[in-house]
């Protein structure tokens, strides 16, 4: 991707080879085979029997009460119990870490930096979660920087005024809100789901979420662009099916000129729809 660049959805929108498929019904024929004469009157009669206590009156079937089924049935729910227990205690768990926004990013570390001087430094701040001091695989040498995650944004803030340029063993510090990323993106997203229900499904197995938003896919991924197109010659290919908000081309592997493939986003959804049908061609040069 070109730098500063950001792709916000890359999926299928081939909603044309979308199929739902339904299982065709399949009517059991039986037939009935029984001959006239044949029947095993003392099994029907013995059957009869079983039915009725002796004076013609039927008995009704006793629930079965047998201790295997009635453990079974324990077993059951306290298999459903522990797992709503499991679900609280991580919901509990998750809950517990430090929000978006508590962690800061510190530069401009000496060599010979411990984790214990990153610890001495900030607590006095306020309480700290975590602290990683970056070092390098292969050699194990420190990179100079670190992240320390305190339990509140408001200590990280504290932080970044604090040791902004501070002096830490003969070094100038650099200290900033960490830029590491707390988004996801979830695809393959059922079509008739409201966004009620897809919040509702988030809130189930993460809580915490502060921003849930629900879009339409308006990107397109286009392949086989020549070096030689620009952003405004595909703009101005595909704009006949609506506003083009953005066209994105990536550098090659390596940041040796451009890729031969793009992204074009559109303003609203069935632009984006109506420039992947089978009946469009696109041609430059």
């Amino acid at each position: 991707m070109a730098e500063g660049s950001e792709i916000d959805e890359r999926v299928d929108l081939d909603d044309d080879n979308y199929m739902e498929e339904t299982d065709e019904d399949v009517a059991d024929v039986i037939e009935d085979e029984a001959e006239e004469g044949t029947g095993d009157e003392k099994a029907e009669e013995q059957d009869e029997e079983l039915k009725t206590d002796g004076s013609g009156k039927e008995q009704s079937p006793e629930p079965d009460r047998s201790p295997i089924a009635d453990e079974r049935g324990e077993d059951e729910e306290k298999h459903a119990s522990s797992i709503n227990e499991e679900d609280k205690e991580k919901h509990t768990e998750l809950l517990s870490l430090p929000p978006y926004g508590s962690e800061v990013f510190i530069g401009g570390l000496p060599k010979d930096a411990t984790e214990e001087d990153l610890r001495d430094l900030c607590e006095p701040i306020g309480e700290i979660y975590e602290v990683r001091l970056m070092k390098n695989k292969d050699t194990g040498e420190i990179k100079g920087y670190a992240f320390v995650a305190f339990k509140t944004k408001d200590d990280a803030q504290r932080a970044i005024e604090e040791l902004k340029n501070k002096e830490f063993k003969g070094k100038t510090l650099r200290c900033s809100l960490s830029d590491s990323k707390h988004r996801l993106f979830i695809g393959n997203i059922p079509k008739s789901w409201s966004e009620d229900q897809f919040k509702k499904m988030i809130h189930d197995v993460g809580p915490g979420a502060e921003m849930i938003d629900l879009k339409q896919v308006k990107a397109l991924y286009v392949k086989n662009i020549p070096d030689s197109a620009t952003p405004e010659q595909l703009k101005e290919i595909f704009q006949r099916h609506g506003e083009v908000t953005k066209v994105v081309l990536p550098p090659a592997k390596g940041g040796q000129g451009k890729g031969n493939f793009g992204f074009i986003h559109f303003g609203d959804r069935s632009s984006a729809l109506k420039a992947i049908k089978d009946t469009e061609k696109y041609e430059i040069d």
